[in-house]
C-alpha cells in the first residue's frame, strides 16, 4: 500500500489502536507535503495520533493537534524507513514543530510504542523515492 493513502491511514489506525491507553491527553499531528516545498498546503497529507484519555487512535487531519510536525513526503519517508532520524532532521531545520513541545514529556513510552506497532506496516508500505506521494 502507498504511504499516506486511505488504505495506509486505515491500517495505521488499526495498528495504533493496540497501544495501551494513557491517562493524559495528547494529540500529535503530522503534516506532509508531497513537494519539496513545505508551504503548498493544497496538496498536503495530514493525520493525527490521539493519546488518552482512553484508547489511542489515528485519523486524518490536524485540526485538534496540540503540536504538529511538518515536513516533505521525501523526508517523512526517510524517517519512516529509518534512513534519517527525526531528531537530526529537526536539528537540520527540515522537520518543523509547532505547538507545545513540552507536552511530549511523559508520553515517551506511547510515542515509542507507535514506532513499534507500525514496524509491520512499514515493511508492506511503498514509500516515495523522490518528491510526491
Amino acid at each position: 500500500m502507498l504511504y499516506l493513502d486511505d488504505e495506509w491511514i486505515t491500517a495505521a489506525g488499526r495498528a495504533v489502536a493496540g497501544i495501551p491507553p494513557t491517562t493524559s491527553a495528547l494529540v500529535v499531528g503530522y503534516s506532509i507535503s508531497p513537494a519539496d516545498s513545505q508551504v503548498d498546503s493544497s496538496t498536503t497529507s495530514s493525520y493525527s495520533i490521539r493519546f488518552g484519555p482512553g484508547p489511542v487512535n489515528l485519523s486524518r487531519g490536524t485540526a485538534d493537534a496540540d503540536l504538529i510536525f511538518t515536513t516533505t513526503a521525501k523526508l517523512a519517508a526517510e524517517i519512516a524507513r529509518g534512513e534519517r532520524s527525526a531528531q537530526r532532521a529537526f536539528l537540520d531545520g527540515e522537520l518543523r514543530v509547532t505547538g507545545d513541545v513540552n507536552l511530549l514529556l511523559g508520553h515517551g513510552d506511547s510515542l515509542a510504542a507507535v514506532d513499534d506497532v507500525l514496524a509491520d506496516l512499514r515493511r508492506s508500505t511503498i514509500f516515495p523515492q523522490a518528491t510526491g506521494c
